[in-house]
């Protein structure tokens, strides 16, 4: 019994900080660029500047890739009713950033930020 009731207070104190998904979002494009540098940032060090957060994939050519993405839509009930959402358009904002490792280390990466209007956009 006081195990678990250990692991549930291990969690709740811990476990937000280790998978906190705002790291990302939270973070300017300035900012990202001052934490990144190339062929200097290791895989350590983006784990503690940005977060653990993101997908991890590999290049064709073996190189691990470092994928985070965040997206935010609006909250506004009115664009819930589909017609409303076709006839005066969605407001989405969107950040890409993938980093590229070639032995540990940031061999490149690309930001990209979008603050767009999305005219049809049927998805919730």
């Amino acid at each position: 019994m006081n195990f678990y009731l250990l692991s549930f207070i291990f969690s709740l104190l811990f476990g937000c900080e280790i998978f906190d998904k705002k790291t990302f979002k939270n973070l300017t494009e300035e900012q990202i660029e001052n934490r990144i540098i190339v062929n200097k940032t290791n895989k350590n060090d983006i784990r503690e500047k940005i977060g653990i957060d993101g997908i991890i994939t590999f290049t064709a050519d073996g190189k691990e890739t470092w994928i985070y993405s965040y997206q935010e839509k609006p909250t506004n009930p009115i664009y819930f009713i589909p017609i409303v959402r076709i006839l005066f358009g969605n407001y989405g904002y969107k950040r890409n950033l993938e980093i590229i490792f070639k032995h540990n280390i940031v061999e490149s990466y690309k930001l990209s930020i979008s603050n767009n209007k999305i005219w049809i956009d049927f998805s919730f």
